[in-house]
């Protein structure tokens, strides 16, 4: 190959030849449209199956199913309002607890261990997104109207609001994506 490729030059360069010899070298043929569309489709389940196997959470990495309860949600956002002002006082703890009571239709003990597990679900969150989106997902508008008056409540049961309270209750209320005629 490499003395054809010489012999080539020096007929072009010497102006032997006005046509260069054809090079030995092969096209492959072109596949058909079928073979093209198969083998594109064949690609995009690979990779499709990629996402779907390699990119799926193990299971110990998912949140346990407790996590997913809405009621859990709400009193990890309620928690995370009333403790806005860095600490719960004891009379915000009971208006919790009571409210939780009436909404959800528990007992103390009820009331008292999903407030407990709330507590440590919001520990563990990194932010308020997954209650939120949760409870957008789950609650019809109504339920949400009722979450915001508790909400509402709980921030305005100390006679005044401060500047923390204000901002956590817009940034939930914005990632329930409520309409700003509803706030």
């Amino acid at each position: 190959m490499l003395e054809v490729m010489r012999r080539a030059i020096r007929q072009v360069m010497c102006g032997l030849s006005k046509n260069p010899p054809e090079p030995d070298v092969r096209i492959p043929e072109r596949p058909s449209i079928a073979v093209v569309r198969r083998r594109a489709g064949d690609m995009l389940e690979l990779i499709k199956s990629f996402f779907r196997f390699s990119m799926r959470p193990s299971p110990e990495d998912e949140p346990a199913a407790a996590n997913k309860d809405p009621r859990i949600a709400a009193c990890a956002l309620l928690l995370e309002l009333a403790q806005a002002d860095a600490e719960l006082a004891d009379d915000v703890r009971q208006h919790l607890q009571s409210t939780v009571r009436s909404q959800f239709g528990l007992g103390e003990a009820g009331a008292k261990e999903l407030l407990n597990l709330a507590e440590e679900a919001r520990a563990a969150a990194v932010g308020l997104w997954q209650f939120t989106n949760l409870i957008t997902d789950i609650y019809s508008p109504g339920q949400k109207m009722v979450l915001a008056e508790i909400m509402r409540g709980l921030v305005y049961l100390d006679g005044a609001v401060a500047a923390n309270e204000d901002y956590i209750m817009r940034k939930v209320f914005h990632l329930l994506r409520f309409e700003p005629e509803w706030v």
